[in-house]
């Protein structure tokens, strides 16, 4: 029977070790190979808010509806915490700061426990590499490189590593507000068959690694390997 591990996602995090919960100097921290918190906190029902357009539905209307918002008189239907969205694009283009008063109002509601995905990096920081797909990929680029300064910069992380400077900014602003973080949204969907195929189906995945034109919310490299 074979196992199978996800080895390498060159979309994500690989080697970050910035804490998505405490951001410190120190240059050496546990990950989740190392340690995984025990989570005792009580079940929340909670809701993705999803996109809505300008005019009656904002950040506010929705989570009166979400959460009930009893000077408003709105009893809301019953959601106690969110699934939210803070995208590297988004917050380069209106300031990391631009949705810490949304949060804050949502706790204001009686909402906790907040879940945040992350990633999906703006223009300037986009790996524009096509590897092999039709598409440039959707990650970040320079990943590989260090992610920590060398000198005594008053940022301890190197600027030239997209993806971690944006980690280390965001949790800078919302590290206290955010229980919860999801690297990437579904990194992992496809629309190739060879996803779902049965373990020893011709050219499925339990016997190939997913190309990267097979990962549409990534058009770049997901390597997996079995074990025996």
């Amino acid at each position: 029977m074979s196992i199978f591990k996800i080895k390498y996602f060159t979309t994500i995090v690989l080697s970050i070790s910035i804490s998505l919960t405490t951001v410190c100097k120190a240059q050496e921290s546990k990950t989740a190979n190392d340690i995984v918190p025990e989570y005792s906190a009580p079940f929340t029902f909670g809701t993705n808010l999803g996109y809505v357009s300008s005019g009656k539905w904002n950040d506010g209307a929705t989570g009166n509806l979400a959460a009930g918002n009893e000077q408003l008189g709105i009893e809301g239907v019953g959601a106690n915490s969110l699934r939210l969205s803070l995208p590297e694009h988004f917050l380069e283009k209106w300031g990391y700061t631009i949705r810490v008063n949304t949060y804050k109002e949502y706790a204001r509601l009686g909402m906790s426990e907040f879940t945040a995905f992350i990633g999906y990096p703006s223009t300037e920081h986009l790996d524009d590499a096509t590897y092999g797909a039709s598409a440039s990929s959707k990650l970040f680029a320079n990943m590989y490189e260090p992610i920590w300064a060398d000198n005594e910069d008053s940022v301890p992380v190197n600027k030239n590593n997209y993806l971690a400077l944006y980690v280390y900014k965001m949790v800078l602003n919302y590290g206290d507000k955010v229980k919860f973080w999801e690297v990437w949204n579904e990194p992992d969907y496809t629309n190739s068959s060879a996803a779902y195929q049965l373990e020893g189906t011709a050219d499925s995945w339990w016997t190939r690694n997913p190309t990267p034109a097979e990962l549409v919310n990534l058009n770049a490299l997901f390597f997996i390997i079995s074990e025996y």
